[in-house]
């Protein structure tokens, strides 16, 4: 089950921008909620590139400047959805793109990670509304159980 949606640092509870450390604390509490919810996480990092004249261009440190971008932490979750979350500059982004294996599993997993997720970043409401009737079409249960 494709979905995505990004929480602003403000909406988070969150400074703005969101410095290192906290960014860093915030992964590791997303971490430890996927991982109590079962799923399987890797913590890594990846680079997002950044224009002079772009928005985010002055929140860049000199060498971040020079360099045309800069690193941030991401979550992946190992499994069928393809879920990563990562905590950029001024957010927090849930990305899930499953490939063409099986969609129910999928589909319960991404349900158990965006369960996991609500209370440490808030999930709008029509997220997860869109995300509970998506899953039950799929047989899936608002708690990510795969109904038989």
């Amino acid at each position: 089950m494709r979905l995505q949606f990004e929480i602003s640092a403000g909406d988070a509870g969150l400074a703005d921008p969101i410095p290192a450390e906290q960014a860093a604390a915030l992964v590791e509490r997303i971490r430890n909620r996927l991982t109590a919810a079962g799923l399987s996480v890797s913590v890594g990092s990846d680079e997002a590139s950044v224009s002079p004249g772009e928005a985010d261009w002055e929140l860049l440190t000199p060498e971040e400047q020079d360099e045309g971008g800069f690193s941030y932490p991401e979550l992946l979750v190992d499994g069928p959805a393809d879920i990563a979350v990562s905590v950029f500059k001024r957010s927090v982004f849930f990305s899930s793109d499953p490939g063409f294996g099986d969609e129910q599993l999928a589909a319960a997993q991404v349900v158990t990670a965006v369960r996991a997720l609500d209370g440490l970043v808030p999930v709008p409401a029509d997220v997860t509304a869109e995300l509970t009737e998506r899953a039950a079409q799929l047989g899936v249960a608002a708690d990510g159980s795969i109904r038989a």
